[in-house]
């Protein structure tokens, strides 16, 4: 260890000269010293850009610290305490943090594939503390692959992060932002998503057995579709995610979608000219800007779909109410200049 002494304080000045040890061992392990903490509090230092691959930390508090793009990959943080932090831009893959508590920590843009968030054992008899991470700023994160099992999420922002084949199962997740995340292939069981947004999330493969899902407005049939189909959907999802920068608009001209589940859709501006919607569940769908003309959508269910400057001009609507949809005034802005779009229908 170090020979720090129980609940030590570790000043900047101090962790500047461990951090420099740590990378000294790391060039050459004769001539440096892991850094390993343990039950110590860290305050007021600030890194950027620093190598601290395979430190050791456990049971350490770290208040009002700022870790920006430091090198963290496969460090050791177990029942170790994040306050007033930010990690934003850090390398932690295949970190372990097992019953670490992050509540209200920055993580924007940080790498945590693979990562260890479980909960950890606390007590000869088994007895385990699940990892915190309520309020966790997680925006556009990748934590592909992540073991976040049991974990404590409640309202954090994973707002575009990825999910990706991340292990969820029994987290609470509830309140948290999830919009643009992808979820492909993650384990969900028995997760609370309750009141979750979820708008653009790509939600595919995945295990969704004993899901809490009261009040999530989540698209769940994109299972239903072939591959093609699915692409196109993701593909368009990305598109209105980075507002154009990336992905593509999606074409479903002459397209039959009939009798389909699209609820919650993201279809923001696509191309559904003339296509075949008859008898499909619409509930929620983001259709704002959608090209609907000569669309089939009789018998469709519209109930709080976002047809704002939506183009239904020649669209079968037999059966379809439209005052349980939003309809009327869409705001575009383009080049520095609001234009407002209305929805057009016949009459």
């Amino acid at each position: 260890m170090t020979g720090k002494t129980a609940n030590q304080l570790v000043d900047r000045s101090m962790f500047e000269e461990l951090a420099k040890k740590h990378e000294r061992f790391l060039a050459n392990p004769k001539t440096g010293t892991r850094l390993l903490l343990a039950n110590a509090t860290i305050e007021n230092v600030q890194t950027t850009a620093v190598d601290l691959r395979g430190a050791c930390f456990i049971n350490v508090t770290f208040q009002d610290c700022s870790f920006w793009r430091t090198n963290l990959a496969e460090a050791d943080f177990e029942l170790s305490a994040v306050v007033g932090s930010s990690l934003e831009g850090s390398n932690l893959r295949k970190a372990r943090l097992r019953g670490v508590r992050l509540r209200g920590t920055n993580l924007k843009h940080a790498d945590l594939t693979d990562a260890d968030i479980g909960p950890a054992t606390v007590t000869l008899g088994g007895g385990t503390q699940g990892a915190d991470l309520r309020e966790v700023d997680l925006e556009r994160a990748n934590m592909a692959n992540a073991n976040l099992a049991g974990a404590d999420m409640r309202r954090s922002n994973l707002f575009e992060c990825d999910l990706q084949g991340a292990i969820l199962r029994g987290t609470n997740l509830r309140d948290a932002n999830l919009a643009g995340a992808n979820l492909a292939g993650a384990d969900l069981k028995g997760a609370d998503l309750s009141n979750c947004v979820l708008r653009g999330a790509r939600i595919a493969d995945c295990d969704l057995s004993e899901t809490k899902l009261d009040g999530a407005q989540v698209f769940l049939g994109l299972k239903d579709f072939d591959k093609k189909t699915q692409q196109k959907l993701l593909s368009h999802i990305e598109w209105v995610m980075s507002e154009g920068r990336q992905g593509h608009r999606a074409s479903f001209r002459e397209a039959d979608l009939s009798n389909r589940n699209l609820a919650y859709a993201e279809l923001t501006c696509a191309d559904l000219n003339r296509a075949d919607l008859s008898g499909s569940d619409l509930t929620g769908a983001y259709l704002a800007g959608a090209d609907l003309q000569g669309a089939n959508l009789a018998g469709a269910t519209v109930s709080d779909a976002d047809l704002r400057g939506a183009i239904l001009k020649g669209a079968a609507l037999d059966g379809v109410d439209l005052d349980s949809a939003q309809i009327g005034g869409l705001i575009v802005k383009s080049g520095g200049r609001k234009t407002t779009l209305e929805t057009r229908i016949d009459g």
